[in-house]
C-alpha cells in the first residue's frame, strides 16, 4: 500500500481485520488461531535464531517493522532491553499499545508515509530488525526503500530476519495465489492483496548493499523465513 487512498483506508478502525487478518468479521476462534500462528512463528525461527546470534539479546534492541496489534511484541519483548514498536497506521499502534501495556520496554514509532519518511529512529542503533507478513503487501520500489533505510538502521554485525511470500516456490495453481486471484476478480481492491516477490533477486540485490545471507528456511504456505546479517563495510 503506497498510494493516498490506501493510508485512508488503512486508517479506518473498520478496516483493522481485513488488513491484518484477511477476513472482513473474523469470529474469535479465527482471530484467536491466527495469534496462536505468530507466537509459534517467534518461538519456531525468531527466538531460535536470536538465541544463536546473541548470547546477550536481553542487552540488545529490537525494531519491529509492521507491529500491527503488538502480538508479537507481547510475547517476547520481554527477553530484549528494548523492543520497538513501528507501523504505518496509528489504529494498529493505539491497539498495539494496549496490548503491551504491562511491557515496560516497548517503545512505539509512527511513520508518516509509505516511503519511510519520519521515523524517529537513530541510525546504527538497532541489534535486530524483524517483520512478519510485512513484506507480502509491498512492491519492487518499497522493497529497495525499506531495505536501504532498514541497513542504515542496523548496527554493525546487526540482522534482520523476516517471512516472504516466495514466487520462485509458487505457481498459478497454489491455493493461496488462486484464493488472491478471485479476491482481486471480486474486488478490485489492492490493499489485502499479497504480492509474491523472487527471494533468489531479493538474496542478490541484498548482498549489494552489504547484507549477508544467514537464513533461508520455507515456513510453509510458499512463505520463506530470510535472515541477513549486516557487514561492516572495508574503508
Amino acid at each position: 500500500m503506497y498510494r493516498e487512498e490506501d493510508r485512508t483506508y488503512a486508517e479506518d478502525s473498520k478496516n483493522t481485520y481485513p488488513l491484518i487478518y484477511g477476513v472482513k468479521d473474523p469470529t474469535t476462534e479465527e482471530i484467536e488461531a491466527l495469534k496462536r500462528t505468530k507466537r509459534e512463528y517467534c518461538d519456531n525461527y525468531l527466538i531460535p535464531n536470536f538465541d544463536k546470534l546473541f548470547i546477550d539479546k536481553n542487552k540488545r534492541t529490537v525494531l519491529e517493522f509492521g507491529s500491527g496489534q503488538g502480538i508479537m511484541a507481547e510475547h517476547i519483548s520481554a527477553q530484549f532491553k528494548k523492543y520497538i514498536c513501528v507501523d504505518v497506521n496509528n489504529t494498529f499502534l493505539d491497539q498495539c499499545k494496549d496490548n503491551t501495556s504491562n511491557c515496560s520496554n516497548v517503545e512505539y514509532r509512527y511513520v508518516k508515509d509509505y516511503y519511510f519518511n519520519g521515523l524517529e529512529v537513530e541510525e546504527n542503533s538497532i541489534d535486530i530488525i524483524t517483520a512478519t507478513n510485512v513484506f507480502c503487501h509491498c512492491n519492487f520500489y518499497q522493497f529497495v526503500i525499506y531495505f536501504e533505510k532498514f541497513y542504515k538502521l542496523l548496527k554493525n554485525d546487526g540482522v534482520i530476519l523476516f517471512d516472504l511470500l516466495n514466487s520462485d516456490d509458487l505457481d498459478w495453481s497454489s491455493k493461496l495465489i488462486v484464493e488472491q486471484k478471485k479476491y482481486y476478480q471480486k474486488t478490485s481492491n489492492l490493499n489485502f492483496i499479497m504480492y509474491p516477490f523472487s527471494s533468489s533477486v531479493l538474496i542478490k540485490q541484498l548482498s549489494n548493499i552489504g547484507l549477508e545471507l544467514i537464513e533461508d528456511a520455507k515456513s510453509g504456505g510458499g512463505f520463506n523465513v530470510l535472515g541477513f546479517k549486516k557487514v561492516p563495510k572495508i574503508i
